[in-house]
């Protein structure tokens, strides 16, 4: 693939190497080496553009009341303004007593009433003047109370005390107040602080929300659209505060109407370079140092960017505690997006893996984020993970940590503890393989291997060396474990072993579980072919990839190796392909027939392939060529048990021979090694006189038994079979015969 990548994370990359990847979907994530992260908070409080404004929101009138509010200015200043109703009843009372009342016409003195016409005539009609005065009087009076209660009702109105008391605020210099309906309202420009009601007050008759209420019932049907407002916490750690946005709840264009009001951010923390997002078509890796630089390289790729906050503040909805630290780990699980900085582990939203933010401040949700520490972890680095029996197991510096897979990950009972403390493990990545954890130990010392299972107790592990027995041959340390079943290998890339791998070998029973064959092997291949700088699996086989000198120029070489037992169509040639003209005539290097040509693995080295096959260049199609490597094994000798399967060292074993068991095999050789010297005993051509496949000019292919002799002591010998040249040696069993002196002294 060609690399394409952009942005300071990339160029950083590039500098100080990768520290942990992961693979989610169709997208790679590289965090980098020593990197720290960066974040931004974008404060919606504080920022006057962002707070719109607030709003006194007169809620009902009633008489004789006082409505009052006192304005908090910018510079600390208070002013008070007070608009009181009017009263339910006319405050005037109907006073008839200055209208004189006409005086009767009698005659004095004799208590007659004989009053002339004319006398009668004149107080009829003062008796009628005084009551139309009295008519007019009441009905002035009543009059003016119908009057009193209208305007009293008028002026009780919510939206006539907003008016009053926002004339108030304009009358006294302040600028940007408007009244609006039941509503005295003003802008950030108006120097307004905030808005305090009197202590006495319940919120029935008057509210404020202007930045902050202590209830969310406090605010109020109509706002600024996009005013944001805190709701106070109530705990001393100021963790339970939220905020509130005013959302339009009409199709109308007015600043100030009818909103609904959500949950929102009152600081918005927004991830700034976090880690690289990665994405391959069929040509090339791109690399962007964010989401949109990788969609600016690739707009193919469609990568999701990365989520900000949206409830809550820096209290109450914190930061990941990644941000503005170093990245060491990234891992998934239970389909969460797993984020390590030192030992504290960070799980994403399940699916929504670049969102690390809760829902809500108000509950905590099963699918919110989470963060994990076990205690007696502060000091120590998480760097790898892997899986083990449902679980998964994390790999520090100092100790190994478990987080149960048996039930669903939730913030509402994080749960992750020490599993071991093993020191230096994290040098080479671990593996799992069926129930098993295979993981290297860095030693200053030498390089070891070791294996977790399953133990006695449930829910226990037990850990163990598995290359306890190799002394000095693991050269270096483990850098890198790759597992492969069918057969079961685990092949070891060490820091000083750069031509070769090692291959463990193990059969496992699966009844008791007891390990009932167990074998340490080296793969190993010529300088030319380049020095091993990584490997992985590959659908049972295993790809190594190498640096190599080629045509003058530096290249990386990929090379499958197979763990096949059945014979190939091709020789065991080491970096194997077609024969082609402009071969190097090299000694090290052979060509031989491929599978269904009568000269079937039949060859020559190329030093002297014009002399040995001097017909091969019209052949060319039909050859493959390659290095030659040796290929032997060295058994382990014999030794007797007692009956507790115990290896007994105090007599004395000696043997006669082994038996070699060969499948499809073409011929071996068999040496001896002693303390001074190496004796060559078998040099077996594969050919038997009464074989049908022994003919002329053919590689003969064999299935026999072949006899070793040795006549060594267990402990004083090295028994090593080698292949010839680039053919086939299958060994399917070894038998041995020897003699066992028994030297105990008894009491």
């Amino acid at each position: 693939l060609n690399v394409v990548g952009e942005g300071n994370l990339y160029d950083a990359l590039r500098a100080n190497g990768a520290a942990s990847r992961a693979n989610v979907g169709r997208f790679l994530y590289i965090a980098v080496n020593n990197f720290i992260t960066t974040f931004s908070v974008e404060d919606n409080i504080g920022a006057p553009l962002a707070a719109r404004g607030g709003a006194v929101w007169v809620r009902q009138g009633n008489f004789s009341r006082p409505y009052a509010m006192t304005v908090v200015n910018t510079d600390g200043s208070t002013r008070t303004f007070t608009y009181t109703t009017p009263a339910a009843s006319y405050p005037g009372k109907l006073d008839t007593s200055d209208i004189p009342i006409p005086d009767v016409p009698t005659n004095p003195g004799t208590g007659d009433w004989t009053p002339s016409n004319t006398e009668l005539q004149q107080y009829q009609k003062e008796l009628a003047e005084y009551n139309k005065l009295i008519s007019d009087r009441t009905n002035a009076y009543n009059s003016a109370v119908t009057s009193w209660i209208g305007e009293a009702t008028e002026k009780m109105q919510p939206a006539y005390i907003a008016n009053q008391l926002a004339q108030q605020m304009l009358d006294a210099g302040y600028t940007n107040v408007w009244p609006n309906g039941a509503y005295v309202t003003w802008n950030h420009s108006a120097g307004i602080a905030d808005v305090v009601m009197p202590e006495n007050s319940d919120g029935t008759f008057m509210r404020a929300v202007a930045y902050q209420v202590d209830e969310a019932t406090s605010l109020s049907p109509k706002h600024w659209v996009g005013q944001v407002v805190k709701v106070s916490a109530k705990k001393q750690d100021q963790k339970d505060a939220y905020y509130m946005q005013a959302f339009r709840k009409s199709s109308d264009n007015e600043a100030f109407t009818d909103v609904i009001w959500r949950e929102t951010a009152g600081q918005r923390t927004k991830p700034g370079d976090i880690f690289l997002h990665c994405w391959a078509d069929l040509n090339t890796l791109y690399i962007g140092s964010s989401p949109a630089g990788l969609n600016g390289l690739a707009p193919a790729a469609e990568a999701p960017g990365y989520e900000n906050s949206s409830v809550g503040d820096a209290l109450s909805s914190p930061a990941p505690g990644f941000f503005g630290k170093a990245i060491n780990y990234l891992g998934v699980f239970q389909d969460r997006l797993l984020i390590s900085s030192g030992a504290v582990v960070f799980a994403s939203r399940p699916g929504d893996y670049l969102n690390w933010f809760r829902k809500t401040v108000l509950d905590v949700i099963d699918n919110d984020p989470m963060e994990m520490y076990a205690l007696g972890s502060e000091d120590d680095t998480i760097s790898w993970d892997t899986t083990f029996d449902r679980n998964l197991v994390l790999f520090g510096r100092k100790n190994q940590y478990i987080i149960p897979g048996r039930q669903t990950m939730s913030p509402k009972s994080p749960y992750i503890q020490i599993m071991s403390s093993i020191k230096d493990t994290v040098l080479a990545e671990p593996k799992a393989s069926g129930s098993y954890v295979f993981y290297g130990k860095d030693t200053s010392v030498k390089g070891s291997v070791h294996q977790i299972q399953i133990g006695a107790v449930s829910d226990s592990s037990d850990s163990y060396e598995i290359s306890q027995a190799l002394d000095n041959y693991l050269k270096g340390r483990p850098v890198q474990l790759v597992t492969i079943q069918s057969p079961n290998n685990v092949v070891v890339r060490t820091t000083d072993y750069n031509y070769g791998v090692y291959v463990y070998t193990y059969l496992q029973n699966m009844n008791g579980g007891e390990r009932v064959f167990d074998s340490w092997s080296r793969w190993e291949w010529p300088k030319a072919l380049g020095m091993c700088v990584g490997m992985c699996d590959d659908d049972g086989a295993l790809l190594v990839f190498k640096l190599r000198n080629f045509e003058g120029k530096t290249v990386i070489q990929a090379e499958r190796f197979s763990f096949e037992t059945e014979l190939p169509d091709t020789g065991y040639l080491d970096c194997n392909r077609p024969m082609e003209l402009d071969v190097p005539r090299e000694a090290e290097r052979a060509a031989h027939y491929v599978g269904g040509h009568e000269y079937f693995l039949m060859g020559s080295r190329l030093d002297k392939i014009d002399n040995n096959m001097a017909w091969w260049e019209e052949d060319i199609a039909h050859l493959r060529t390659g290095y030659i490597t040796d290929a032997y094994i060295v058994p382990t000798s014999p030794y007797m048990r007692d009956r507790n399967d115990n290896p007994i060292t105090t007599g004395r074993l000696t043997l006669g021979s082994f038996k070699v068991n060969v499948e499809q095999t073409a011929g071996l050789y068999g040496a001896v090694t002693t303390a001074d010297r190496t004796y060559e005993m078998v040099d077996y051509g594969g050919r038997l006189l009464t074989r049908k496949s022994n003919q002329v000019g053919r590689v003969p292919l064999v299935d026999t038994s072949i006899s070793v002799p040795v006549y060594r002591e267990i402990r004083e010998f090295q028994l090593k079979l080698q292949a010839r040249d680039w053919l086939p040696l299958t060994i399917t069993g070894l038998e041995w015969v020897g003699q066992w002196f028994n030297r105990t002294q008894r009491v």
